[in-house]
């Protein structure tokens, strides 16, 4: 939603949870794209490249996991990607108690 729109269309306080046209919402969506040439995927990946991604930031950030544990936090999530990769290397610093 562009800040431009957001202050000149006037709104009731109940339509705050929702698009005034839920077209104008692609049109922002593909505004960004065509603004800045940006488009983020996430990918699904295979289990022994979800485990080396999990493994590369868990190195580096000084982390100890366990390769099983990591496929069970994404199964349950119902998907393996970098993203979730990342969200849960976030997840297992927290329950060793160190900052990102």
């Amino acid at each position: 939603m562009t800040s431009n729109r957001r202050h000149i269309v006037p709104r009731e306080i109940g339509e705050q949870d929702s698009a005034i046209n839920p077209r104008d919402v692609v049109d922002d969506k593909l505004a960004l794209s065509d603004r800045f040439g940006l488009s983020l995927g996430f990918h699904v990946c295979d289990q022994p490249t979800y485990v080396a991604m999990v493994e590369g930031y868990a190195r580096r950030l000084g982390l100890i996991f366990d390769p099983q544990d990591a496929i069970s936090w994404a199964t349950q999530r119902g998907s393996r990607s970098g993203r979730v990769a990342w969200q849960y290397v976030v997840e297992l610093a927290g329950r060793q108690g160190k900052a990102l």
